[in-house]
């Protein structure tokens, strides 16, 4: 029997020849339940034959120790097709109506409206109205939600998108072609999605030497004009928090 402790975290890989990597070696797919028991406070056999879980018909072994697991954090990792929706959704549906936890104390995040979109409708058939009172949207619909919460005002959020960026870019950088413009565009989303500002770039070996001075005088111009781009409400949302 393979017994986990507390802080301990166990990730499978699949691997072409039916096997999971875990950390306490490799195990093959039909003996993972046969040697897999953690403590309460993770994956745990127990509630697999609940009363409520019939509404959960349609997941595999894996998907189920995903949904039913009693850890804080769970970490699915699949390819797309695989069911990572599905899986989601039924564990919001399980602490729901197996764990007793209140819809308004979920937070669903996805990052594009069609997922957002899905996600709503799976959870309407699985738990009904209670699916209405479930916070779920974009990450960065709900950043920018929060933001104006917390600035108190919608003028403080004025977004831009790509194309206002570039064309404000253009300006900063008078001389260059669109090869070196979208190159600066590709770069200060990549700087903003590491939270890194432009007076962090300066000496980094990760970014080119011209590149400090174009972020800076973009970044610049967008605080001056009371203006954010795309990238900036979750940049803005971690310096918040």
């Amino acid at each position: 029997m393979t017994k986990l402790g507390r802080r301990q975290e166990l990730f499978f890989e699949e691997r072409l020849s039916d096997k999971f990597s875990t950390k306490e070696g490799d195990v093959k797919r039909e003996d993972l339940f046969d040697k897999l028991e953690l403590k309460d406070d993770g994956v745990s056999g127990e509630g697999l034959a609940g009363e409520r879980v019939e509404s959960f018909i349609g997941l595999d072994h894996f998907q189920r120790l995903a949904v039913e697991s009693r850890s804080r954090i769970v970490l699915v990792k699949a390819g797309p097709g695989t069911g990572k929706t599905m899986t989601l959704t039924h564990r919001i549906a399980y602490l729901i109506e197996n764990r007793g936890v209140e819809p308004e104390r979920i937070l669903a995040l996805t990052f594009t409206n069609q997922a957002a979109l899905e996600m709503k409708e799976r959870l309407k058939g699985l738990v009904k109205d209670k699916a209405e009172r479930i916070q779920i949207s974009t990450v960065h619909s709900f950043c920018m939600k929060m933001l104006r919460d917390i600035l108190g005002s919608e003028r403080a959020l004025r977004i831009i998108d790509v194309e206002t960026g570039g064309y404000l870019l253009k300006e900063i950088l008078a001389e260059a072609d669109d090869v070196k413009l979208n190159q600066a565009l590709s770069l200060i989303r990549r700087a903003k999605m590491f939270l890194v500002k432009p007076e962090d770039v300066a000496g980094r070996g990760d970014f080119p030497g011209w590149f400090y001075e174009a972020y800076f005088r973009y970044q610049s111009l967008l605080d001056a004009e009371g203006l954010l781009d795309f990238d900036d409400l979750i940049f803005k949302m971690v310096e918040l928090l």
